[in-house]
């Protein structure tokens, strides 16, 4: 069965790569596939946007140099919010 024909937690199943499969099963759990880039640069302007949106998407892209920019100002307090994969 190819992918296209499979389900999000059947794809899930399968996959070898945990990255992969957090991402294909939070899909199905939250039943969207939606991803939004966040571009702002501020932390209220990010976990603003973060807040507003995160219930209705799966994926939160933003740039590893904002993330390393606001956690060597603010001592790592947003390194919680990273997926560790």
């Amino acid at each position: 069965m190819s992918a296209a024909t499979q389900t999000y937690e059947e794809r899930a199943e399968k996959h070898t790569n945990a990255c992969a499969k957090s991402l294909l099963e939070t899909i199905a759990r939250k039943q969207s596939n939606l991803c939004v880039s966040v571009d702002v640069t501020t932390k209220e302007d990010f976990l603003a946007v973060v807040d507003a949106v995160g219930p209705f998407v799966a994926l939160i892209k933003v740039r590893r140099s904002y993330f390393l920019a606001v956690s060597a100002r603010e001592n790592g307090t947003l390194t919680y919010y990273s997926h560790p994969c």
